[in-house]
């Protein structure tokens, strides 16, 4: 889903103020697990530093991750502050607290999958937006709003987004 919100953001910048990205997982002994492994788990807590700490580069840090799967390319590619990003994934009061936050979302509203999309606090189908695409992630934010944002008459592309956490 990270990769149709980013293809929207880059198409309709504006998309960025009111789309959010949150993770789904679980802390075991102070290690941060994640539905699909290690590597995705660590990814995903360098990707929530990112959005709280550094909040203005994060969809540059993902449209590039995502594209290349090279974060550290990206962590440079982007100008992330490194020091910043280690310390707060090593400290459990910021990183962690981060990610529980998340995990603690995802269980108030059930979700255990990924993507699930909320849409004024409830679970939508993605599908009834147009799917997984650019398109899709403008409806979803068009549709659930009673403002008339300026880019909801952009079309976007439609093209369904790879959906997997690497690329095949």
């Amino acid at each position: 889903m990270q990769r149709a919100i980013a293809g929207a953001i880059e198409q309709a910048p504006n998309l960025s103020d009111y789309t959010e990205v949150r993770y789904i997982g679980e802390i075991s002994n102070g290690t941060i697990l994640s539905m699909h492994g290690t590597a995705e788990a660590e990814e995903n807590l360098r990707q929530i530093c990112i959005r709280e700490e550094q909040k203005e580069k994060y969809w540059n840090y993902i449209s590039c991750f995502i594209s290349s799967e090279d974060s550290n390319q990206c962590l440079e590619e982007v100008g992330i502050d490194l020091k910043k990003l280690d310390e707060c994934r090593i400290n459990e009061s910021r990183g962690d607290e981060y990610a529980k936050k998340d995990f603690d979302i995802a269980d108030r509203y059930g979700i255990k999958g990924s993507p699930t999309l909320l849409l004024n606090k409830q679970i939508v189908n993605e599908f009834m937006f147009g799917g997984r695409s650019p398109e899709g992630v403008k409806n979803l934010v068009c549709y659930g709003s009673n403002q008339n944002f300026s880019f909801c008459a952009i079309k976007l592309n439609n093209t369904e987004s790879d959906s997997s956490f690497f690329k095949k």
